[in-house]
């Protein structure tokens, strides 16, 4: 009797249940009593769930964009090609035991084994199955009866005619499902291809200003900068990173530079052993299926895709999801996006994520444990010289003049840390940077111009975006109104608290000079610019002090000269108040500065720092009183610490004009200034000068790494037990006691045992303290490798792989974290995890 059975995603059950009813009494009225419906799930021992694709004359499929992502599909389709292949080998004639039906609409293309199965002719068919598909029609099967009826009574008659006057196809071996290669394997391998092409040719997104890429570190969330880790370590502080940081901290290039490792691998050896990126930018009501993601990041392809692709891609966790962009969206999209994100990765844990935001809105409550929050470490010194070097080389026109003015703008910042800490962030880099340009060359503009563009660059509305015209940057530059007042104000709060984080009730009180509104202007202020960002639950924090210094300055000034002048000298960092000092000067008036800076004067006392930054101020200009009091302050300090001549030496000629020379000895000139490159001898040539005499460089003297030591049989063993260091030990053939013996050799880190086709179990290496590598190669008789969960062993491989052997007992291993299992060298690899184990297999 001809059997049949049916395949489907486990969605729409009843509409389901509903068509095959109506589908068995069409069957019943074309061939009364002729066909069987085969059950789905198991029903005896040693079932896997495929009874109905080993057993049926026909596999009817249900497709849809959720049907062929499903892990179970893929084992009903390589049974039923299976019995296909085998069938064609033994008759000559290929059965058909699939045939296909449009349950949903599908936008991708039919993998090719499902194409070339036995499908209606959908032309023949009504116009609302091939538009809407057959659940859209068993839907509304009262209103649109007669093409409902069309379509099945279509599908019964097929059934009936694939199975009349034909031999059945065979039936599969039993238990070789678990050996069949995937069905879909040669559509999944050519897009992914296809798709790493494409991306590959996208540029790299950029904050803005030069495009240039400087490596950037990130620390976990709470540890200090001792605790920072390259880009390229990312991957081992888990599957699950949130990468935080505020607008302009180049949170959005760290994130595309993982995408671009990805691709830049070869598959599956690049972050987290992915083969494909999925870079998504959300947008205001922006939520995707799975099977629309690669509609999303790449829609030239829409069309090529195989059915079911991402999903067997994210199941396998060969996809690294990254998403950007929640800063743009509200607190409620926000809140949208993460639940869709978090239902995306509960229902495919294998596949890792990366989120670049800045901690506003994150559901902190619900990332313990899976997710790894960092904050991105700001640039070095020598990170901001590498920065200015790219960008010089980069820039378009003039070279010359922009290496100039590149190494005058390293000369202020050595001698001012507000600018250089600005510098230190990628944003106010490429503002100062941008201004630099605009002045043409050196001298470069004057403080207050780089300190308002570093300021302006962070205002920018958006992240990733290119230079904009001149007029929207002035608009940038001034800001809203009502949040550059509110920036102010909790600006000035955290200076007078010296505090760096700070609590959300409290920021939105400051933010908000007590009004009820200081809820919502902190909620904007974090969403609408780079000021500030979240680094943990419950509290904020300004983008860098420098920036917090920068917007308190004109919020401090507006306190008046004596109130100023009281915070300013009762900050308890007499270093930091010096910087703050000459910042709120250059926000007053000529007779309001001098008001200040008499009125700092008299409550300064011996703070040579803030008496310091008040000369440097009056250097732009005050009256004589000011002068005289100044140098009556600090000839009472005289002779002045190192720090606060440097501070004077910011001030240039004006400040020696100020004060006397027994107080402003010569300094040498700033780095890079013009007057540091008159006062530099030539190397030779100069008159009056000797020439540079430059010693040889000594010749490194590269050590060669020692030979490896080999062990035939238990006498060599024992020999190189009684060395003193043994670093890497070859153990070929059999050899007695070896467990005994490896934990003698002192020093061990590699150990390779090979040709022993008799070795069934890995010996005991809990004794090998110091063994951090095995490779087993040739033992084709191992089947136990559980002495590895109990050894100091982090990377081990096992070639050929093993056909049968158990690596549960490897999920608790205390240091293994990776295990090669290699089939064949050189052959594609698929990654899984066992616990913390990362398992590749080559083949």
């Amino acid at each position: 009797m001809p059997t049949y059975a049916v395949s489907h995603a486990e969605t729409s059950e009843a509409w389901v249940s509903r068509f095959l009813l109506d589908l068995r009494q069409e069957l019943e009225r074309q061939a009364p009593g002729a066909f069987t419906r085969v059950g789905d799930g198991p029903d005896g021992a040693g079932e896997d769930g495929l009874r109905g694709a080993r057993t049926a004359d026909v596999l009817l499929s249900l497709c849809s964009p959720a049907y062929f992502g499903d892990e179970r599909v893929g084992r009903e389709w390589a049974v039923a090609v299976q019995r296909r292949t085998l069938g064609r080998a033994r008759t000559g004639v290929t059965p058909q035991t699939v045939l296909p039906l449009l349950w949903e609409p599908l936008a991708q293309r039919l993998p090719s084994v499902a194409a070339e199965a036995d499908t209606l002719r959908a032309d023949a068919l009504p116009a609302a199955y091939r538009l809407d598909g057959l659940a859209q029609l068993t839907m509304q099967a009262p209103r649109l009866r007669s093409e409902y009826r069309a379509v099945v009574s279509a599908v019964a008659g097929r059934l009936v005619a694939s199975t009349a006057d034909r031999t059945p196809p065979p039936l599969p071996p039993e238990d070789s499902a678990a050996d069949l290669p995937p069905a879909f394997a040669a559509d999944d391998a050519a897009f992914t291809r296809r798709f790493r092409e494409l991306l590959r040719e996208a540029p790299l997104p950029f904050d803005g200003g030069p495009a240039v890429d400087v490596p950037r570190r990130a620390a976990p969330v709470g540890a200090g900068s001792a605790a920072a880790l390259l880009r390229e370590q990312l991957p081992d502080l888990g599957r699950r990173i949130a990468l935080l940081g505020p607008r302009g901290s180049g949170r959005r290039r760290e994130l595309a530079w993982l995408a671009r490792a990805v691709l830049e691998e070869e598959p599956g050896s690049g972050p987290w052993g992915c083969e494909v990126p999925l870079e998504l930018t959300v947008r205001p009501g922006w939520m995707p299926a799975v099977a629309d993601l690669v509609q999303a990041v790449a829609p030239r392809l829409r069309t090529e895709e195989p059915a079911g692709w991402t999903a067997r891609r994210l199941r396998s966790g060969r996809a690294l999801i990254t998403l950007a962009g929640l800063e743009a969206l509200p607190s409620g999209g926000r809140a949208a996006v993460w639940e869709w994100l978090l239902r995306l990765l509960a229902e495919y844990p294998q596949s890792p994520c990366a989120v670049a935001c800045d901690g506003v809105g994150l559901p902190w409550q619900r990332l313990d444990g899976d997710w790894t929050p960092v904050r991105l470490e700001p640039w070095s010194t020598e990170d901001v010289g590498a920065f200015l070097g790219l960008a010089a080389r980069g820039a378009p026109g003039d070279a010359e003049g922009a290496g100039r003015g590149a190494r005058a703008l390293a000369g202020l910042l050595a001698g001012d840390p507000v600018l250089r800490d600005l510098m230190a962030w990628p944003a106010s880099a490429a503002g100062v940077w941008t201004a630099v340009r605009a002045a043409g060359g050196e001298p470069p503009p004057g403080r207050r111009r780089l300190l308002d563009a570093a300021v302006a660059a962070v205002w920018l509305p958006g992240e990733g975006e290119a230079a904009e015209p001149q007029a929207r940057r002035r608009q940038a530059r001034s800001g809203d109104g009502a949040l550059r007042a509110a920036a102010g104000r909790l600006a000035a709060a955290a200076v007078r608290d010296e505090s760096g984080d700070v609590a959300w009730e409290a920021a939105a009180e400051a933010a908000g000079g007590g009004r009820p509104q200081g809820q919502e202007l902190l909620e904007a202020l974090a969403e609408r610019s780079g000021v500030l960002w979240q680094p943990g639950p419950g509290v904020v924090s300004f983008a860098h002090d420098a920036l917090r210094d920068c917007l308190a300055a004109p919020e401090l000034a507006g306190l008046g000269a004596a109130g100023a002048a009281e915070l300013l000298t009762g900050l308890p960092e007499r270093r930091h108040a010096a910087e703050l000092v000459l910042l709120v000067a250059a926000e007053l008036p000529a007779e309001e500065r001098d008001a200040f800076l008499l009125a700092l004067i008299d409550r300064a006392g011996d703070g040579g720092a803030l008496l310091s930054a008040a000369a440097v101020a009056a250097a732009d200009g005050c009256g004589d009183r000011v002068a005289d009091r100044l140098r009556k302050a600090l000839l009472a300090l005289a002779p002045l610490e190192p720090a606060d001549l440097r501070l004077l030496a910011r001030g240039g000629p004006a400040v020696r004009d100020l004060l006397p020379s027994v107080l402003v000895p010569a300094q040498p000139p700033v780095p890079g200034s013009a007057a540091d490159r008159a006062a530099r001898p030539a190397d030779t040539g100069a008159p009056g000068h000797s020439p540079v005499r430059r010693l040889p460089a000594r010749t490194a003297v590269v050590p060669r790494a020692p030979a490896p030591h080999t062990a035939h049989d238990r006498r060599e063993l024992e020999a190189l037990a009684r060395l003193p260091h043994v670093a890497e030990v070859h153990c070929h053939g059999p050899i007695d006691r070896a467990a005994e013996l490896l934990p003698r050799l002192r020093g061990l880190r590699t150990l390779v045992i090979s040709g022993d086709p008799g070795l069934t179990a890995l010996p005991d290496l809990a004794g090998c303290r110091t063994l951090r590598t095995l490779a087993v190669r040739g033992c084709t008789g191992l089947r136990d490798v559980s002495a590895l969960a109990a050894s100091d062993v982090v990377f081990a491989e096992l070639a050929p792989g093993p056909a049968r052997v158990d690596l549960e007992p490897l999920r608790g291993a205390r240091w293994l974290r990776r295990l090669d299992l290699i089939h064949h060298q050189g052959a594609p690899v698929s990654v899984w995890y066992l616990g913390r184990v990362e398992v590749r297999v080559h083949s």
